[in-house]
């Protein structure tokens, strides 16, 4: 499934946020990548953790664990990290399949900031890091009252759901047809079902059959009919197999039901559009 991200709308949208709130947000795509975020570079207390080769590990870790969250749960996480920050992720949603994420963060609660401080300092006094440089932009970041960060995720997680519905990130449906068909004709002699198809392209059932309605005109049952006597046409044509194992091969065990199929589908038995 390939997702489209419109980067010049995101960019402004992102930006609108940063100047209201001024805290950093990113989008990122269904791989966990950074595709847009403002500030364009994350804060200096991060660059300054992120120089001990450790604490980068840890961070990635801590990102990747929020992320999985977000997977199995479906919604909003807000979270601290292992440095004591402050951040929040909010799926970006095409009916209940996650295709992105909105991320909010590199803050901070303003009550006992000191304390916090000392925390943090305790923490990572055990890593190779310049501990008074660290202090410096720790005090830089944004700080914010329990309420004032409750309330920004909330306009993030409606932000969520405007990046979706506005077509700031969409999927490009005929690339995700070409897919469906791709993976019908590789797997005609096997059962082929929705759920199979959704597994394999890691797509939603309403996605799947919204995309085949739009593309092809009828129904994945219908398609997949469909493909398997445009095969068996070509097989009648170009080899000398017996009809029975023609319908084998293109996934039809009932030589009656195929014969059937074929004739509803052509106009003409198998027999009769081998002769012509």
């Amino acid at each position: 499934m390939k997702i489209v991200f419109d980067i010049p709308r995101l960019r402004e949208i992102l930006l609108d946020y940063y100047q209201i709130t001024g805290v950093r947000i990113g989008i990122r795509d269904a791989s966990f990548n950074e595709v847009g975020g403002y500030p364009p570079s994350i804060s200096s207390f991060c660059k300054t953790i992120r120089n001990d080769p450790t604490l980068n590990n840890l961070c990635k870790s801590c990102d990747n664990m929020a992320y999985e969250k977000v997977n199995i749960s479906n919604s909003l996480y807000l979270y601290t990290c292992h440095a004591g920050l402050v951040e929040a992720i909010a799926p970006i949603k095409n009916h209940n399949i996650l295709i992105g994420y909105v991320m909010i963060g590199q803050m901070l609660y303003d009550d006992n900031l000191e304390s916090r401080w000392l925390t943090t300092l305790d923490y990572c006094k055990r890593f190779n890091i310049d501990t008074s440089c660290l202090k410096q932009v720790f005090f830089e970041l944004p700080a914010f009252s329990p309420d004032k960060i409750k309330a920004m995720v909330k306009i993030m997680q409606a932000l969520a759901a405007y990046i979706w519905l506005d077509k700031l990130v969409s999927i490009d449906r005929e690339s995700l047809s070409i897919q469906i068909e791709t993976y019908i004709h590789s797997h005609l002699t096997e059962p082929i079902s929705i759920s199979c198809i959704c597994n394999a392209l890691g797509i939603g059932k309403t996605t799947l059959c919204h995309t085949v309605k739009n593309n092809f005109k009828c129904t994945l049952v219908e398609l997949v009919r469909l493909k398997r006597i445009e095969e068996a046409k070509q097989l009648l044509k170009t080899t000398d197999s017996s009809i029975s194992d023609i319908a084998s091969q293109v996934g039809i065990s009932d030589y009656n039901y195929f014969s059937r199929v074929f004739k509803q589908t052509t106009g003409v038995s198998p027999t009769k559009y081998r002769r012509s």
